[in-house]
């Protein structure tokens, strides 16, 4: 595509490439346009000798073409782009579900020419049904036709570049260890935001334990939700896990699971646990799962709930990025050491 100023007399059949305004600040005519005749006498009439116009040369694609094939080529499993318009393609989830982001193939497809670009929401997002999860805009009014299909080719080598998997409804059991007469309240402080956490999602808790703070009692109450065939376990307490030695881990572990890695850098949501008896994930919940805001726990939730084995490399990746709103409501503020 070339990029011209010419004479008005040469530009029929360019594409005009700004807004012609008049002199009381009216838009004359809109960038986009492919010139005619009845255009250039407009722009006669107004005074204009030259104008700025792109014209396609052999081997072009306009630029609604482009950003369709481009956003076909990437559009995976749940993934749909109903049209093109003004160079922009929008990519829409067809049920809600996990998006699934090909972060390299991403990259990659961006280097490819300047003027094609692909922006996605960040992958493992929880999305809703006909949710925009990625734009195409091809920036120029035309792009060659080899990056088209550069574009294309890659994307078939690594398909799918984008995403969205339906979440299954799981059996989730939730375990509230507490001393004494203090499983209620434990209970009534978590239930409420995990109860929306797993609705949004659309799973459910289906059982709820409740065991001394010892490490004998837990690990009875979670062999007896994975004999119930519960596919998630939720561990409640009364004091947050502060060692990989503490009551919870110790307890996974005398149940028969193993502890995939305990303590996150995310913020709220340090305290973190995942193991797995299995392929089961058992879940140390931090105490700021009490609240409805953001925290560590909704970053692996979705992906659990999809049937992801979450590994320690996974949980370590979280730091960029990590850093979450405050919840006010937690006892230490970050702030508070300053």
């Amino acid at each position: 595509m070339k990029f011209l100023r010419v004479p008005i007399a040469e530009a029929a059949g360019g594409v005009l490439a700004h807004n012609v305004i008049d002199a009381e600040g009216r838009r004359i005519l809109k960038k986009g346009e492919l010139l005619s005749d009845r255009h250039l006498g407009k722009l006669a009439a107004h005074g204009r000798d030259f104008v700025y116009v792109a014209q396609l040369e052999a081997g072009d694609i306009g630029e609604d073409e482009a950003a369709r094939r481009v956003a076909t080529a990437v559009a995976g499993p749940g993934v749909f782009s109903p049209h093109a318009a003004t160079g922009r393609a929008n990519l829409k989830a067809t049920t809600a579900g996990l998006l699934r982001v090909n972060v390299v193939a991403i990259d990659h497809l961006n280097e490819i020419d300047d003027g094609i670009t692909v922006a996605t929401l960040a992958t493992h997002t929880f999305v809703r049904a006909a949710q925009m999860v990625a734009t195409v805009k091809i920036i120029p009014f035309a792009v060659a036709q080899s990056a088209v299909q550069a574009v294309e080719e890659y994307s078939r080598s690594v398909a799918p570049t984008i995403s969205v998997q339906a979440l299954p409804a799981r059996k989730v059991g939730v375990i509230v260890t507490a001393h004494q007469n203090q499983h209620q309240h434990i209970a009534a402080e978590f239930a409420p935001a995990l109860q929306m956490r797993l609705e949004r999602l659309g799973s459910a808790i289906t059982q709820t334990d409740f065991a001394e703070h010892e490490v004998a009692d837990i690990a009875q109450a979670t062999r007896r939700q994975l004999a119930a065939g519960h596919e998630m376990i939720l561990i409640v307490s009364m004091t947050a896990i502060i060692d990989r030695h503490d009551v919870v881990p110790m307890a996974i572990a005398q149940a028969g699971g193993v502890v995939e890695h305990f303590g996150v850098p995310v913020d709220p949501g340090n305290l973190l646990l995942i193991g797995y008896a299995g392929s089961v994930p058992i879940i140390g919940a931090p105490g700021c799962v009490r609240s409805p805001k953001i925290n560590a726990f909704d970053l692996v939730l979705p992906r659990l709930l999809a049937g992801e084995r979450i590994t320690r490399r996974d949980l370590v990746r979280l730091g960029h990025g990590g850093l979450l709103e405050e919840i006010r409501e937690r006892h230490l503020l970050r702030e508070a050491i300053d």
